[in-house]
């Protein structure tokens, strides 16, 4: 799902909400035990960035998408 184009030109690229890791999400190689990337920034389990509500944010600590609407549609 991409939010909403401000523009019709504009992109949504995983890599604005994305955590600076040492590890590769992409392969599947999470390690729950990770609760910061490596710029000490709180991440999911699948290496996304997440604000203390658990809503995921981008670098700047806007809100992408609320817990809300990710655990409806994901369970």
């Amino acid at each position: 799902m991409e939010p909403p184009k401000i523009f019709a030109f504009t992109e949504f690229s995983t890599s604005w909400i994305k955590g600076r890791l040492n590890r590769d999400v992409a392969n599947f190689d999470p390690r729950d035990d990770e609760l910061y990337d490596m710029d000490n920034r709180l991440i999911n389990t699948a290496g996304y960035l997440i604000d203390k509500d658990e809503n995921v944010i981008d670098y700047y600590g806007r809100v992408v998408f609320r817990k809300e609407i990710l655990t409806e549609k994901l369970g």
